[in-house]
């Protein structure tokens, strides 16, 4: 091939042209997403049954549902709620691929479905999907909230949905209300005997547009309709109502409040001034980073033509992680292969040979860019960390290659294609072997379940880039090599210029001398390292990003106003702002809670640690007056105590949690002041702590008063619910009319038990038609992999306390015999424990059989290739020492273990592999040359390499770029086994090389002679035995049986006295 390649140039010529233009061409075609368009192994299903309580839906819903799911199998994990009128289910597969498990999951609940109490369409079920695409969000702030709102609504959105690529633009609602609010009176209602319900379906029925007729003739027709439709509040305000008195103005019974441009419930604030959020999505199919671009223009231009009536500001999000990861791999590359291509050049001692080097670099990129988008492949996190694992492969493979034509003997063109093809046999080896690590992770229980998913999109990279590296590494390079390069001039031997070079030389080669033992103290090093400081590295999941943000909760005291959470959220802002790691934040803002969204800095800004950093900032909230500093939630996380009883039995499990409910309410703990320490106990039962009251209909008063409980339920619902009477255009918009009853007349249950209900018989009192008692909050009931959880908590006002109650109660409960077996109480500390400990169940027979099956194919395929299979043993052997420098790396760095991460060690061990199996190779071929000679020409090209892509990962391990936090884990593990590999390549490897070199050459080539033909001889002599044992039993087999022989001889007859005499002498 490289000689057809040589012969035609043009052929040549034209097959670059071709990967170019395919490359370039994917470059601005490819998509660019922040999430796979693939979606999570966990399945949702939501069931409904309107009007049925948490119990039956338990019973009736919710436990066929889960036989049905358990039926189906292949699920890791199942937890279900129950609530009021619905049911929902998460289920967890065991296994990352999709197979066909949604189309049986939706056969299996079609068939359910019929016999559920809501029948065939009241079950659904929808698939997890890894994130949205969402590229921006802005902060819209105006002169006021009007102003800010009619800019978003319609000069924002419009310029955004204009630009390409742009799927949606969205508008936070609740901001500012447009409105006109009718609020009914009670007083006046009685009066007149109306009904909320009566009022709204009036309003309804004359407010709307009606055709009347038409007049004239056929030329000349003109429709005539009839419409009352109010153009203002006040003209709603004019609208008749018929009353038993006749018609009244709807302005008498009611108040006509008009609430357009009028701040709402909530309000969303960013330092300190209110703003309208909006979010833009991207289309399907588009590249992110390029939209992203396009919108933080527009977003330029908006401002610049505002002329200070708004102000538009980008927040900055998780989206970010895409495009800062694609600007380090650019710096990665650029650094890299412009070091490397520096000492190839140097090497031959020609300029030719480092442009060749840079431009098969890029020209295997740009095969591999063109194979993803020509296979319809997505760019996104997932397929992000391959795409960097290559550019880092194929830099090391353009120094394996043309350090291997540096030790050409002859410059000719046979020769040239001789090394390149088993130079390149071996790259493929290396990478088949890395391929093989991914399969051990899919396959085996080393990473969740959830995390393996995301390798599959990333699989088919594995083939693309291995084509890319045959046909530019495989044919092309060699062929321009042959064509611009001539061979490579002989390094001189270079004496150590100093005493000191002399003695690390002396110590390197007495180093490699050693045999065994530096690679089993280099082992047991890194397995110890990572035994000891593996737990507290931080393991997030694989497509985690918003690892730069935080979600605080900050309660506000009871009767508190807006006004007041408005002034206590700018203080507490105010102070936030003063810790140096935030880089930005806003809040959420309502009477009752505050609710902040923070982002932070790269870490490597960081200051402090992240522990510190929560109780800087739990520190700083709780001094807010005005707030409920005991509620303080950071991240989920509260100053409550949680206790979690779980049971097979919802009755027992019910019961216990009653118990542990119960002693904590009983506890008479207080502090120094005489206030409890605990208070507000709850159990998570109850969906809310708002008491219920139920109504129970009086069977003889709906007779008397001809009603259906139907009939009431619908009338009971005008006055707790809003009601939508109409609409109102105002300023090219639609404003919707609401029809409501005063919060104030209906606060406590005596109000509404007297609701006016229209009768047959006349307007009388809902407690007339039905009594009230009081009843339990609406309950729910949770259920996890087959076990009813209730959790039980209880504010603590003393955190200290916290330990003490944590290991007292439950040992409490255990002494006293109080806990069932099969039942436990935990606290949350012990389940977060417990949970830890089921992620950490290892199945080690599949991981041994995995591992195993892999070890296996690469020992099978090292051979098939010609290699020795000690070689491709010695390599497998130099990766487990890997382990400890990545834990430690990412430990000091304080960076997480993610996908990138994961991508980070392949590189590495790619790297180790693809330098090692060429020189192996090529060093047993040269066994005239002493072992030290052999490494010491190979030092070079390692040197360079390892330097140059350490410098590449510079800028990278910095966390450069905003949300560069995300691919400074791939830099921080791929910096740290680079690293390591010098000191696997040019000491280890060489060390056992030499040390089965010469357990080899120990071994006496006669004596071995003859012990195979031992082993012949022997082999030989059984296989006779066997014939001849065989042949022995069919010869007894065809002889007669015993009594065959007694029926063919003669008859024995019985003994007698005379048998047992001694016989006489002339016998």
């Amino acid at each position: 091939m490289i000689r057809k390649c040589v012969g035609s140039g043009s052929f040549l010529n034209l097959l670059v042209a071709l990967i170019v233009v395919i490359g370039f061409a994917a470059v601005a075609r490819v998509d660019l997403q922040n999430y796979p368009a693939e979606e999570t192994p966990v399945y949702l299903i939501h069931a409904v049954a309107p009007g049925m309580p948490a119990d039956y839906i338990d019973e009736k819903v919710r436990k066929p549902l889960e036989q049905a799911i358990r039926q189906l199998g292949e699920f890791e994990h199942l937890s279900t709620l129950s609530r009021d009128g619905q049911a929902e289910l998460t289920v967890q597969r065991s296994t990352p691929f999709p197979g066909d498990y949604g189309q049986r999951l939706d056969k299996k609940l079609a068939e359910i479905a019929p016999a559920l109490p809501g029948g065939r369409e009241s079950v659904r079920w929808e698939q997890v999907p890894y994130g949205d695409r969402q590229i921006a969000y802005l902060l819209l702030q105006g002169n006021d909230l009007q102003t800010a709102w009619d800019a978003a609504a319609h000069t924002v959105r419009e310029t955004l949905q204009q630009i390409p690529g742009v799927a949606r633009v969205e508008l936070e609602q609740g901001a500012v209300q447009q409105r006109v609010e009718v609020l009914l009176q009670p007083a006046k209602l009685k009066q007149y005997g109306l009904t909320p319900e009566e009022v709204s379906e009036q309003l309804q029925r004359q407010h709307a547009t009606a055709r009347i007729g038409e007049i004239g003739t056929d030329d000349e027709k003109t429709s005539l309709q009839w419409t009352s439709q109010p153009n203002s509040p006040q003209e709603w305000g004019n609208s008749l109502i018929a009353t038993r008195e006749g018609y009244v103005a709807l302005k008498q019974i009611a108040i006509v409040q008009d609430k357009r441009a009028s701040r709402g419930e909530t309000v969303s604030l960013y330092q300190g001034e209110p703003f309208v959020g909006v979010r833009v999505y991207a289309e399907e199919h588009g590249q992110e980073p390029k939209i992203r671009n396009a919108v933080r223009t527009a977003v330029d231009l908006l401002n610049e033509q505002a002329n200070g009536t708004f102000r538009l500001i980008r927040f900055p999000d998780e989206q970010l992680a895409l495009a800062s990861t694609l600007q380090n791999a650019f710096w990665l590359v650029g650094l890299a292969v412009s070091c490397a291509a520096f000492c190839v050049g140097w090497r031959f001692r020609q300029l030719a040979a480092g442009l060749l080097f840079g431009g098969a670099v890029g020209l295997a990129l740009l095969a591999l860019l063109g194979g993803i988008w020509l296979g319809g492949i997505a760019i996104n996190i997932a397929t992000l960390g391959a795409l960097l694992f290559f550019a880092v492969w194929f830099v090391g493979a353009g120094t394996a290659l043309f350090h291997q034509l540096t030790q050409l003997a002859d410059w000719n063109l046979d020769a040239i294609a001789a090394r390149v093809k088993r130079t390149l046999q071996a790259m493929l080896l290396a990478l088949v072997i890395v391929f093989l690590l991914v399969f051990i992770a899919v396959y085996s229980d080393w990473l969740s379940v959830t995390d393996r998913a995301t390798l599959l999109p990333a699989l088919p990279l594995f083939g693309w880039g291995a084509l890319s590296m045959i046909i530019v590494y495989g044919v092309i390079l060699p062929a321009y090599c042959h064509k611009w390069l001539s061979k490579a001039p002989i390094p001189r031997a270079v004496r150590p210029v100093s005493r000191w070079a002399q003695h690390q030389k002396q110590r390197w080669s007495a180093l490699m001398r050693k045999g065994y033992l530096p690679y089993v103290v280099s082992l047991s090093a890194s397995l110890l390292l990572s035994f000891f400081f593996q737990p507290f590295v931080t393991v997030d999941p694989f497509l985690q990003l918003d690892t730069h943000e935080m979600h605080i909760r900050l309660p506000m005291i009871k009767g508190s106003s807006l006004d007041q959470a408005i002034a206590a959220e700018r203080q507490a802002e105010q102070q936030l702002r003063q810790i140096k790691e935030i880089q930005e934040l806003q809040a959420n803002v309502s009477k009752e809670l505050i609710r902040f969204e923070v982002r932070f800095k790269d870490r490597y800004d960081w200051e402090q640690s992240k522990p510190q950093l929560e109780k800087t900032i739990e520190q700083t909230l709780r001094q807010i007056p005005g707030t409920d500093p005991y509620e303080l939630a950071i991240d989920g996380q509260t100053g409550s105590i949680e206790f979690t009883v779980k049971g097979p039995a919802l009755q027992t499990t019910g019961e216990l949690a009653n118990q542990v409910l119960a002693y904590l309410q009983n506890l008479r703990w207080v502090d120094k002041q005489d206030r409890e320490i605990i208070t507000d106990e709850r159990i998570s039962t109850q969906s809310s702590d708002v008491p219920a009251i139920q109504f129970r209909p009086k069977r003889e008063m709906l007779a008397r008063y001809q009603i259906s409980e139907e009939e009431i339920r619908d009338q009971l619902a005008f006055y707790l619910q809003e009601q939508q009477i109409g609409d109102l255009l105002w300023n090219g918009s639609i404003v919707p009319v609401i029809a409501k009853f005063p919060e104030m007349a209906r606060e406590h249950p005596e109000q509404v038990k007297k609701f006016l209900i229209r009768t047959a018989e006349g307007t009388v009192p809902l407690a007339e038609l039905a009594e009230a008692e009081l009843g339990p909050p609406p309950a729910e009931f949770m259920r996890e992999d087959g076990l009813y959880v209730m959790k039980v908590s209880a504010q603590l006002s003393e955190p200290s306390r916290r330990d003490t109650l944590s290991y007292y109660l439950p040992y409490q409960f255990r002494q006293e015999g109080r806990i069932p077996p099969g039942y436990t109480i935990q606290t949350a500390d012990e389940t977060e424990k417990e949970q830890q400990e089921e992620a950490d169940q290892a199945d080690w027979p599949t991981r041994l059989t995995v591992t195993a099956i892999a070890c296996l194919i690469a020992l099978s395929l090292g051979s098939a290739f010609g290699f020795k299979v000690r070689h491709v043993l010695l390599g497998l052997l130099l990766l487990p020492v890997l382990s400890g420098a990545v834990i430690l790396a990412l430990l000091a760095l304080y960076r997480p273990y993610n996908l990138m991460a994961f991508y980070g060690v392949l590189a590495s061990c790619g790297l180790i592999l693809q330098q090692a199996l060429p020189w192996m190779d090529s060093a047993a071929r040269r066994t005239l040359n002493r072992l030290e000679q052999r490494v010491f020409s190979h030092a070079p090209a390692t040197i360079g390499l390892l330097g140059s892509v350490l410098l590449g990962l510079f800028p990278m391990a910095m966390g450069m770029g905003q949300s560069g936090d995300y691919s400074a884990s791939f830099a921080a593990a791929l910096g740290s086994g680079v690293i390591l590999a010098g000191w696997c390549l040019l000491v280890l490897l060489p060390a056992l090389l030499g040390k089965e070199e010469q357990r080899a050459a120990a071994v006496d080539p006669s004596a071995a002679a003859e012990f195979r033909r031992w082993l012949r001889t022997e082999w030989s002599n059984y296989l006779v035995k066997r014939r001849d044992r065989a042949k022995q039993a069919d010869k007894l087999d065809s002889l007669p049986s015993l009594a065959q022989s007694e029926q063919s001889g003669r008859v024995c007859r019985e003994l007698t006295e005379d048998d047992f005499r001694p016989l006489s002498r002339d016998s």
